[in-house]
């Protein structure tokens, strides 16, 4: 097939490629010679079986003070990154060169990303050799690695069914993700893959170190651990400050030297910090940015709202240079503070570009399996909440980091009406059981308080609970007299709270220990709250007497969270992965039935006060085409000094 490259230049390609080691080019020098005869003209499109790049005419993508002979060697070093690194790392004049290269997806592996925003999707080899990323094929989604120095498509790793979050070991051979729960590894050179971390958990993020120690964080809220690459006993790092408001991590990096740890925190904001290992001394880089990455030659990168930055980094005072925008329109989500984007330690960078929130349809869910779309206009949704009638739906809508509103969606017009903004964060929607209008918790002050809303009142949201620790308004009682909800302390973690709304009482702790507690729903008899704890080391759904004294029973058996009442089935529904279970109240809830599943693919949910169906979130499934960068870190270097 013609490309439009010139043909001594494909020649010159199709040498290097070629399977027969006696036809290859002997040396580099030879190469250099074959090159040197390249009439280049113009060229629209460098084409290969692995991937198609599209180069508009002209020197567009390469510096104006790169010369013909640059542009060449880019084009090639492109297609065939690990055949001329050499060459093109030892020759110092053609230093400083790089090439922005927009790759195409193979058909055989769904001919585009399958993005998630449970993690990066694409990582890149060390050497920048080698792409690692989510595809699709014969219906199912795994993992895809496509190796640019040979002529041939991107090959699915088998085991890696419905993978997410790749990450290359530091010799390129090996690959960690998660999946199904659970933190794997696998070869490259085959085999099956094999259990990092047999506890399980959710793993928002982790990373392979240098010094071959795979560094993560099991689930959001926990601490960071590390486990040597080749398996063992996994060791705790740090674990969150609660008293400063720190409730957890992502993007755990260990730095060269191994003494510090570079990561993301969250709670009381989003924060580049660097963890001293020794002393658990935090030392903050950078506030309101996510998914830090520390670069060769000590620069480092992170992403703020939809731009990817980059500073220089002072590895022995711990200090950054004033940040400078690299790339604007990095793929992230801040819900889940994912960004998708890989940097290799030969200072290439692969990335998907996009939206920084994810645009998300709203799906209804029956129990016989019929499903519809909610026809209204596709935002960032996040935290959902029906009314006690079912006509409207109350829902977080995610417009940066942390930036959030709540709005109104009537399910019958399917009109979107704001309820709820400040230049923070508004979230955790609980109707009054009249639907009359709702409690719910914002930042606007700072730290987290519950606020209260009636609709035919004009005057500001009224404050029930304010301090300054961060809270989340959970449940209202059925005659609207009492409010649970939940509070992350310094000393015993997330507990249980209850408040009288008409303001007589003070909070009063329902359940405060040292294990996590969170997701309180008060029956609608009153009787009795179901709510999840960690206690066991993991999280599981509990249902305990509301006056605080009898039996309290464990409804879930593997793991559950988000328990709602059913109110006219007498029933519980939780969620679990992403199904959505169902227990029978029995002996006026001092039993349960086992637990069934009534309905599958959710993430976010809320349910009809029957039971009758749920409402949950489908990710938009727009085509992404990951971008390569050949030289980044370069541009980098440039950017900061010039800054």
């Amino acid at each position: 097939m013609r490309t439009g490259v010139p043909m001594a230049l494909e020649w010159v390609v199709n040498k290097l490629l070629t399977k027969d080691r006696e036809k290859r080019y002997q040396s580099a020098n030879e190469v250099i010679v074959d090159l040197g005869r390249v009439d280049l003209g113009v060229t629209t499109n460098v084409n290969t079986a692995a991937h198609t790049v599209a180069l508009p005419p002209g020197p567009m993508e390469v510096r104006p003070a790169f010369s013909l002979w640059t542009l060449v060697a880019g084009v090639v070093a492109a297609l065939v990154i690990g055949a001329l690194g050499a060459w093109f790392l030892m020759k110092e004049e053609k230093s400083g060169a790089s090439l922005h290269l927009p790759l195409s997806i193979a058909e055989e592996a769904g001919g585009s990303v399958a993005a998630s925003n449970q993690g990066p999707s694409v990582a890149l080899s060390p050497d920048g050799a080698r792409l690692v990323f989510r595809g699709r094929s014969d219906g199912r989604v795994r993992l895809f690695v496509q190796d640019f120095a040979e002529a041939g498509g991107p090959q699915a790793i088998d085991g890696t069914e419905d993978a997410q979050s790749p990450a290359f070991s530091p010799d390129g051979n090996s690959i960690v993700f998660k999946s199904g729960g659970l933190l794997k590894k696998v070869s490259l050179r085959g085999g099956a893959p094999q259990d990092v971390d047999p506890r399980g958990g959710e793993y928002p993020s982790f990373s392979w170190s240098l010094n071959d120690e795979i560094v993560y964080v099991p689930s959001y809220g926990d601490g960071i651990y590390r486990v040597a690459g080749a398996g063992g006993e996994p060791e705790l790092l740090v674990e969150p400050d609660i008293e400063q408001g720190e409730v957890g991590f992502t993007y755990p990096q260990l730095l060269p030297g191994g003494t510090h740890v570079l990561c993301s925190s969250y709670g009381s904001g989003f924060k580049v910090v660097v963890i001293n290992l020794e002393d658990q001394t935090r030392t903050v880089l950078f506030e309101g940015a996510i998914a830090p990455t520390y670069l060769p030659g000590g620069y480092i990168a992170f992403v703020q709202k939809k731009s990817l930055l980059v500073a220089s980094f002072d590895e022995d005072n711990l200090t950054i240079s004033a940040p400078v925008v690299a790339v604007d329109g990095i793929l992230s989500d801040f819900d889940t503070v994912t960004s998708n984007y890989s940097v290799s330690a030969s200072g290439s960078l692969a990335y998907l570009s996009g939206s920084t929130i994810w645009d998300r349809d709203l799906i209804e869910i029956y129990r016989d399996g019929r499903t519809r779309v909610i026809d209204t206009e596709r935002r960032g949704f996040n935290v959902l909440e029906l009314s006690p009638d079912g006509s409207l739906l109350a829902a977080q809508i995610l417009s940066g980091l942390e930036e959030g509103d709540l709005r109104i969606i009537d399910l019958e017009n399917e009109d979107a009406q704001l309820f709820a903004s400040s230049p923070s964060w508004e979230s955790t929607p609980v109707w009054f059981p009249d639907g009359s209008g709702m409690v719910f918790s914002s930042e606007r002050r700072g730290s987290s308080d519950i606020y209260m809303q009636r609709f035919n009142e004009t005057t500001e949201p009224v404050p029930l609970v304010t301090n300054e620790f961060s809270k989340y308004a959970k449940s209202i009682s059925s005659d609207g007299s009492l409010v649970a909800y939940q509070e992350v302390h310094p000393e015993t973690g997330s507990d249980i709270w209850l408040l009288s709304i008409d303001g007589t009482g003070t909070p009063r702790p329902f359940l405060r220990t040292r294990a996590s507690e969170d997701d309180p729903a008060i029956s609608p008899n009153g009787r009795n709250i179901a709510y999840t704890s960690d206690e066991s080391g993991r999280t599981e759904v509990y249902v305990a007497p509301m006056a605080g004294t009898g039996r309290r029973v464990r409804v879930s058996r593997d793991g559950g969270e988000g328990p709602r009442w059913v109110r006219s089935r007498r029933g519980l529904l939780f969620q679990e992965g992403r199904s959505v279970m169902e227990v029978n109240v029995l002996d006026s809830g001092r039993s349960f039935s086992a637990p069934r599943i009534v309905f599958e693919g959710v993430n976010q949910w809320t349910a009809r006060n029957d039971g009758s169906s749920v409402i949950t979130l489908a990710s938009v499934p727009t085509p992404r085409q990951p971008q390569l960068v050949i030289g980044w870190l370069d541009e980098v270097k440039k950017l900061v000094s010039s800054d």
